[in-house]
């Protein structure tokens, strides 16, 4: 037991020692900051500015230049941020510009960014009361990437004590300086009026900065006076679509102050606007979480083009929390066109397929068009065929067009975790949708085994008008390794089986920047292979990279090849007014297209 207390007393002891050593160098950072040598050599490292220019912007007689003792000891006893803070902005109200010339110096030897940067912020807003002009000077010291919020507050404090003179000096500056202290006047003077406001962000190159104060003091007005603010954001000259956000801000700010029927008032005001409906989703979300049947009562007040907005607002927002009763309400509506209704089942469907896939084979409704009922149980097959493939493939039979529609994707899913099995199942299904639910497999069969893959395509036989489909197993093995890809062309069947193959793999090479690889793979090819392959790779090459083909056309083989790149290369130039040619090509390329021009 005396061990045990002899062990604790040791811990507590050592424990003290931590916060004892934090605190005396605590001390020691703040007794270096905040020192000065009065008698110090005025050519010394502390001392980087010339001394006939500190003489010429000193504004007040030199105070001694110790800090005051009982500062200093109010700093060193500090306990907390706010306690050292307050000191040490005593501190520098005492402080003449020799002082603060030497705490900024000091302040360098700050390790913590984040510390060091408040303190120079501190340093130079004191420094900009009594010399502005100087404190603007020592910025040209800092990188390009740290200035922002020192020059950020010298201007504030500039602005508040003599604004003519600081906009004088801001006519002097860079355009980023520049920015960033008209930025700071404009948010300082918030007695200017607007006018005022956008006369000055015009007159410095920058109307849009102008427009955003005059927006931000709207949204201020609108705490108070929500109705206001909304009408003068309508009446100001700025395009409503781009004061978008301010507009979504003042209108929550009114529904808080006066309720939901302001929102009627408001959408018919800018019935002109496209409103996406995420613009109500801060307002209705809420009800929604409350109550979504109510949120439905209160859009059915609204104009149509306000109330579809609505509905998908209110609709997406429930099929967060609930869809199958989102779903079973969206089939219930009856004012709004068969596209909205449709667009609503398939989204809603979806979510219902991500959180229950059995439920939304259950539940989505069987007038759904194809396509999206499609959309919907693909997905639900591949959750449902992960848990459980006999599930997958009984539901799949009792659904219509079940393995024609959704087969490909319950296979691809299945081959994943069971390729023998997937490949069975196919096997087993008519024989004329295996080649189709194969073409939708073989993605995933590459993933598992390309050997497989390559394999089960070889044993498909090729119908009469049809390809086999070894060209999607090379393409898809080319985007992960075209080595292998292309290792395994030999064994691709002759004809247009081969040719396909050959393009895609071409086609997969352009992609990933390997033109000149694609182009000497090209040249190696029979010349029977070789026509689709390089038009593959001249069309890959047009839409993805202009240069690219330009820089290729010497190294297409053929003579037809090469004038076919260069009518592509130029056809932007001949047929296309917005033309995209000579944003890349100098005149003398441009002649170098056009000397193969053969018409």
């Amino acid at each position: 037991m005396l061990g045990r207390r002899l062990h604790v007393i040791t811990w507590f002891c050592v424990g003290l020692l931590g916060p004892m050593a934090l605190f005396g160098i605590g001390l020691w950072v703040y007794g270096s900051l905040v020192a000065s040598d009065p008698k110090g050599d005025p050519t010394s490292s502390n001392d980087i500015a010339p001394t006939e220019s500190q003489s010429r912007t000193t504004v007040r007689p030199n105070l001694d230049t110790s800090l005051p003792n009982n500062d200093v000891e109010s700093l060193m006893i500090a306990t907390d941020g706010y306690a050292r803070s307050a000191t040490f902005r005593k501190v520098l109200s005492l402080a003449d510009q020799q002082q603060l010339i030497a705490l900024l110096e000091e302040s360098k030897a700050l390790r913590n960014f984040d510390q060091r940067l408040t303190t120079r912020i501190e340093i130079f807003r004191r420094f900009a009361e009594i010399a502005p002009e100087m404190a603007m000077q020592y910025t040209s010291e800092l990188a390009s990437n740290r200035r922002t919020p020192i020059v950020e507050a010298i201007f504030l404090e500039w602005a508040s004590s003599d604004v003519d003179a600081a906009l004088s000096h801001l006519r002097t500056l860079g355009s980023a300086d520049q920015l960033t202290g008209l930025e700071a006047i404009l948010r300082m003077r918030d007695d200017w009026s607007a006018d005022r406001i956008s006369e000055l962000a015009l007159e410095f190159g920058h109307e849009s900065l102008g427009a955003d104060i005059l927006e931000e003091r709207q949204i201020m007005r609108a705490f108070d006076d929500p109705r206001g603010a909304w009408k003068a954001i309508l009446e100001d000259s700025r395009v409503e679509t781009l004061q978008y956000d301010t507009l979504k801000t003042i209108l929550e700010l009114w529904v808080d102050r006066e309720g939901f029927d302001v929102v009627v008032e408001a959408m018919e005001s800018i019935s002109h606007i496209h409103i996406s409906w995420l613009f109500l989703d801060p307002i209705l979300i809420p009800i929604v979480q409350e109550d979504p049947h109510y949120a439905i009562e209160l859009i059915d007040g609204f104009g149509e083009e306000v109330r579809r907005t609505a509905t998908f607002s209110v609709f997406f927002s429930w099929a967060d929390a609930d869809p199958l009763a989102a779903l079973k309400a969206v089939t219930e509506l009856d004012n709004h066109p068969e596209w909205v209704i449709e667009n609503l089942l398939t989204n809603v469907g979806w979510d219902l397929a991500r959180d229950s896939p059995y439920e939304a084979v259950e539940h989505l409704p069987q007038n759904l068009s194809r396509d999206a009922r499609k959309y919907v149980l693909e997905y639900s097959m591949r959750r449902i065929v992960q848990e459980s493939p006999q599930d997958a493939t009984r539901l799949i039979n009792e659904i219509e067009h079940g393995v024609e529609d959704l087969g490909g994707a319950l296979a691809a899913a299945w081959a994943r975790e069971d390729a023998s099995a997937a490949l069975d199942w196919i096997d087993a299904q008519e024989e004329t949708l295996q080649p189709m639910l194969l073409l939708e497999t073989i993605p995933a069969l590459v993933e598992v085994d390309p050997d497989l893959a390559l394999s089960t395509a070889l044993n498909q036989k090729i119908s009469d008008g049809q390809i086999g489909l070894e060209y999607e197993v090379i393409r898809s093995l080319a985007e992960s390794d075209i080595p292998r890809a292309t290792a395994m062309l030999p064994q691709v069947r002759a004809g247009e089986t081969k040719s396909r193959a050959c393009a895609e793999l071409g086609r997969v090479m352009v992609n990933q920047n390997e033109s000149l690889a694609a182009i000497k793979l090209g040249s190696e090819l029979p010349e029977s292979l070789q026509d689709e392959y390089f038009r593959a790779i001249i069309n890959e090459l047009y839409n993805q990279d202009l240069v690219a083909l330009y820089e290729v056309l010497d190294l297409l083989p053929q003579k037809y090849q090469r004038e076919a790149a260069a009518y592509y290369n130029r056809r932007d130039t001949r047929f296309d007014s917005f033309s995209r040619t000579h944003w890349y090509f100098t005149d003398e390329e441009l002649e170098k297209i056009e000397s193969y021009r053969t018409l």
